[in-house]
């Protein structure tokens, strides 16, 4: 028997005003539309068809920011690597946006990869500046890594002080390297004249070193790293070069000139990154996570970094303490490489080496 159309009348209402199972709630990681669920059919009065709220729908995540990178090269094992490294460690690059690209080279090949575009920063000594910049290279320093002779005069087993080198050869690393002209004057300082020693010259840090250590010399002027090693194994230290020469800019973070001018805001916030990690060591409660990292920077034990510590950031200052480059040291630098006729003149303003308008932006 047929039915009535007053009997279909309550279905069709409860359609249209949404009567039965309660609607399934939305997770919030469900697709942002819903699929509609299907009416059931009837067999005599179609009910309307009532218009669907729209479903609540989610926000979709924030797309990531995507890094970008700096090209970074260094010496392999430099004292100036450690700010990069704290940057790194402690995440002060990713919180600028950057990703940092790092390789090794010998610095003679790291001027190289700056100058040819394969790196877009380097860390240079400031006489591998000055001479790149003598040639006519665009290269500038932007922020200081050591701002004072970071060597020390280590004297032999049998040396007790600069009377020890009285009529002996002294290792150094070349007769027009600057540190020939650092080593003249410590041993001033000391009271000894050049004259009383013989230079001998050892290219590779780690010969001048083992030379020291087998006492084929009676002395020589080593880098940090090497001194630091030295001294927790005993050898004596004869005099220090950051005391004899006050004013000396060693190592800073290079760029091109060109490359720094195209790409301003990614070199700022590079250096507003290195800026924290140069104030991130000198906080007194990052001292032992300090002393850790440049371990690791510099492949040595706890005990040696630990010197280098107290050496250049609690009693001679050479990390920076916010990036800034020792300008007076820049001018001493371009001095002894004058005086020792390293390059041929006419030597470079000392004011062309450096550019410091991206670090004050930084700051």
């Amino acid at each position: 028997m047929p039915r009535s159309p007053l009997v279909l009348l309550p279905l069709a209402l409860c359609l249209m005003l949404g009567c039965g199972t309660p609607p399934t709630a939305v997770s919030p990681t469900a697709a942002t539309v819903a699929t509609p669920i299907a009416a059931q059919p009837t067999t005599a009065v179609s009910a309307p068809t009532a218009t669907a709220a729209p479903a609540p729908t989610v926000s979709p995540s924030p797309t990531p920011t995507p890094l970008v990178s700096v090209r970074l090269v260094a010496p392999p094992m430099a004292l100036g690597s450690w700010q990069v490294d704290v940057a790194d460690r402690k995440g002060f690059f990713r919180e600028q946006g950057l990703f940092l690209e790092r390789a090794e080279a010998e610095e003679d090949k790291a001027i190289v990869a700056l100058v040819q575009r394969a790196r877009d920063v380097a860390l240079l000594s400031t006489p591998t500046i000055a001479g790149a910049v003598r040639d006519g290279e665009g290269v500038v320093m932007v922020a200081g890594a050591v701002n004072r002779a970071a060597y020390s005069l280590i004297g032999a087993r049998d040396a007790e002080d600069l009377g020890g080198l009285i009529g002996k050869s002294v290792g150094i690393r070349d007769s027009k390297d600057v540190t020939t002209a650092i080593l003249r004057r410590t041993t001033k300082a000391g009271g000894l004249g050049e004259a009383a020693y013989q230079l001998l010259a050892f290219p590779d840090p780690n010969v001048r070193a083992a030379a020291l250590v087998n006492g084929t010399v009676g002395g020589s002027l080593v880098d940090a790293p090497r001194a630091a090693r030295l001294q927790v194994r005993g050898f004596k230290t004869l005099g220090n070069a950051w005391a004899a020469v006050p004013d000396y800019q060693d190592q800073g973070l290079a760029v091109r000139a060109d490359w720094a001018g195209e790409n301003s805001d990614r070199l700022v916030r590079f250096l507003r990154a290195i800026v924290a990690a140069d104030r991130w060591i000198y906080a007194p409660e990052n001292r032992d996570e300090s002393i850790g990292i440049l371990a690791a920077t510099l492949r040595m034990t706890a005990a040696e970094s630990g010197r280098l510590y107290e050496q250049y950031v609690e009693q001679a200052p050479a990390i920076p303490r916010n990036g800034e480059i020792a300008e007076a040291g820049v001018r001493v630098v371009v001095e002894m490489l004058a005086e020792l006729q390293a390059l041929p003149p006419p030597l470079p303003d000392p004011a062309r080496l450096v550019d410091t308008s991206y670090l004050q932006r930084a700051r």
